[in-house]
């Protein structure tokens, strides 16, 4: 049984973490339509692949000189005015920075038409540029065939892409842990804590065993609406979240007073969500799987051994006849019957 609640406690913790990964997701999509950062990192990584070598290195355009940089904006407005890349910019006319018009991806072989439509039209791209470099080693290996270049050209693009990807992955994982500390402490959602009510509140525990049981694993990605309803069941089993007002008065002591958690604990426990948002909400809904499926195994036999049947009593000896004891055998004819005397 004390594995069981063990279980049952990691199970609880496993599904707030869930939950808070999926809110936290949520508010970093919201931020990234407005701040456009896949856009904005590609069209950095497009200045660097486009621009002269040296020209984008770091920081695209902003970190060339002058002349440089007349040639990265050259050799984007180019690239952006061909009839493949310039359907896919809103507007048609390009907006960078905050809230830019740019589009988050670029399809290879899009960007691989466009490199050689201006490669054959001269003087549109800078000779020393990574995109020139690119398709003059292309064309030289594979000849005469423009498709064997093109399909080259397109799988060199999506392998420089990585470096784009690195950098949103970065920005997100320093959002997540950041913005994670942030709410965590906002919404007072630490681990320790909830940990400990846990451990000693049994309807709590059962509560929320059987929302991780209806929750894990997805039938499909989890909506607004969804999102919501599990926010909700999981506020009303009662945890220990949220600074209400009965939590001010037993703050000094959970901050290292008698009787209560110490200080380190408390920023373990806060430190604890901001982690659990840069794992991500699928890390957790595959770990809240299969830690109910161990608990499901568990349960089982702790059950039957619960309310295994105790022995068969032993039959209780039959009861034995009473004696009768009697007095001296009468004379049939001159004494009167004498009554029978029961021991």
């Amino acid at each position: 049984m004390f594995g069981s609640e063990i279980l049952e406690v990691a199970i609880g913790l496993i599904l707030m973490f869930l939950l808070f990964s999926l809110i936290m997701a949520a508010a970093r999509e919201t931020v990234e339509s407005v701040l456009k950062s896949r856009a904005n990192n590609l069209q950095k990584a497009l200045a660097e692949l486009l621009g002269p070598q040296g020209g984008g290195i770091g920081g695209g355009i902003g970190s060339a000189t002058p002349g440089q940089a007349d040639q990265v904006k050259g050799a984007l407005t180019a690239f952006q005015a061909h009839p493949l890349i310039y359907a896919l910019y809103q507007g048609g006319t390009v907006k960078p920075g905050l809230g830019t018009n740019a589009p988050s991806y670029i399809p290879p072989m899009a960007f691989a038409t466009a490199v050689m439509d201006l490669a054959a039209a001269g003087q549109k791209l800078p000779a020393d540029s990574a995109a020139a470099r690119a398709y003059a080693l292309f064309a030289q290996q594979a000849g005469a065939s423009a498709e064997q270049v093109k399909a080259e050209l397109a799988a060199w693009y999506d392998n420089s892409m990585d470096r784009a990807s690195g950098w949103y992955r970065r920005h997100t994982q320093w959002f997540l842990f950041l913005g994670g500390l942030i709410f965590a402490v906002a919404l007072n959602l630490n681990a320790v804590i909830i940990a400990q009510h846990l451990s000693v509140d049994q309807t709590a525990r059962e509560s929320l065993v059987r929302i991780a049981t209806t929750t894990a694993p997805p039938q499909q990605a989890l909506g607004e609406v969804d999102l919501r309803k599990l926010d909700d069941a999981v506020r009303r089993t009662g945890l220990p979240i949220g600074w209400g007002a009965a939590v001010w008065p037993s703050l000094p002591r959970a901050a290292g007073g008698e009787g209560g958690i110490g200080l380190a604990e408390l920023l373990i426990g806060y430190l604890a969500f901001a982690l659990a948002a840069t794992l991500g909400a699928p890390f957790w809904f595959d770990l809240l799987s299969k830690v109910i499926a161990i608990r499901s195994t568990m349960k089982p036999e702790t059950a039957q051994s619960s309310t295994a049947p105790s022995p068969a009593p032993s039959p209780a000896p039959a009861p034995s006849t009473p004696e009768v004891a009697r007095g001296p055998v009468p004379d049939r004819l001159t004494a009167p019957p004498q009554p029978f005397v029961y021991g």
